[in-house]
């Protein structure tokens, strides 16, 4: 099957904006990130695109390998067994500290204190871990794998007309419960409603119906327009939300924010000119294991960035070196084959 090359730049440009998120760059040069439309705030609420997009291009290639092989249940059991295997392999990863103030501060028993702790809440709450795994950036695997077993068990049961409501549903439930719990509509959960199919479905499904009606993937200004409407949108209703409910701008995701990650996915599949013609694509096999392994990185140089975190040249070199540090030990793992498989 030949590679969709805006979809891969799209992936590479992507993960930039997951290590904007989580290193939240120039955050102490001016007010914190949510209390205004300044600089990090800005950076952190466009990168909200990311994710979404991730789970459009799954829901997508879902539909696409189910179509060429001509069988749901086999593409099911391959993908939920592939994304399930990589989940557990890195959730095992994270039950190691990387943060050296626990060294520095408390040796080796502190590590090994640490580790302990790890698996003892991995053990005392199970629940927990399938939904957020050992880092606070796996829910996005977990959340994958539940999207993948709702779609099968949905297919095997004929019941496919019902998946855009369910969507719907699921998706209504995490704004209500998230940024629109202050809402009159809202209400408070202990619960982060981000976890699960809540927020991951509708863009899984949309994906899926994206393939369905790919004649639309030839309008290379749709996605462009889609983007750039998405954007708007995203930004629009954070202040509204700000002025009135006096709602923080740092929002996972807000209603808006399904135009953003549907437009950025069609501006993808859509092999714009721009993207293809971009040497970026041939970087998108290494996304995953970025995105995996950035958090030892951001966790190594947590104690750092708490010290020298609050000038412009360190934001930038904080970012750099996550993204450099994560990359290189990315193609060190695809170089043993027995370890490929949890990056792809």
């Amino acid at each position: 099957m030949e590679r969709n090359l805006g979809a891969d730049a799209m992936r590479v440009i992507a993960i930039f904006g997951v290590l904007i998120i989580h290193t939240t760059p120039f955050s102490r040069l001016s007010q914190d990130i949510g209390d205004s439309f300044n600089l990090p705030t800005i950076l952190n609420q466009a990168s909200r695109f990311a994710v979404p997009m991730f789970f459009v291009f799954m829901g997508y290639f879902w539909a696409l390998n189910a179509q060429l092989k001509n069988d749901v249940q086999s593409q099911a059991k391959y993908s939920i067994l592939k994304m399930s295997r990589m989940f557990l392999f890195w959730s095992a990863i994270y039950l190691f500290p990387t943060n050296p103030e626990i060294f520095v501060n408390h040796g080796l028993i502190g590590f090994i204190k640490v580790v302990y702790w790890n698996i003892n809440a991995v053990l005392t709450d199970p629940v927990d871990f399938l939904l957020t795994g050992t880092a606070i950036h796996l829910w996005f695997l977990s959340s994958a794998i539940q999207c993948m077993i709702i779609a099968y068990l949905i297919s095997r049961l004929h019941l496919e007309r019902y998946l855009g409501g369910l969507a719907i549903i699921l998706f209504f439930i995490a704004l209500i419960t998230g940024p629109y719990s202050w809402l009159p509509v809202g209400f408070e959960s202990d619960f982060n409603y981000r976890n699960g199919p809540f927020f991951a479905f509708i863009f899984f499904y949309s994906g899926s119906v994206l393939y369905k009606c790919r004649e639309i993937l030839t309008l290379q200004w749709l996605g462009a327009l889609l983007l750039l409407v998405g954007v708007a949108s995203q930004f629009i209703e954070l202040y509204f939300l700000h002025n009135i409910w006096s709602i923080n701008l740092a929002q996972d995701y807000v209603f808006s924010t399904y135009f953003l990650g549907v437009g950025a996915a069609i501006y993808g599949l859509s092999s714009s000119t721009l993207l293809n013609n971009s040497n970026l694509s041939k970087y998108s096999k290494f996304v995953f294991g970025v995105y995996a392994s950035h958090m030892l990185f951001v966790n190594l140089l947590t104690p750092l960035d708490r010290v020298i975190g609050d000038g412009a040249i360190w934001s930038f070199l904080y970012f750099l070196f996550v993204l450099v540090a994560s990359y290189m030990l990315t193609t060190k793992i695809f170089s043993f084959p027995t370890l490929k498989r949890y990056l792809m």
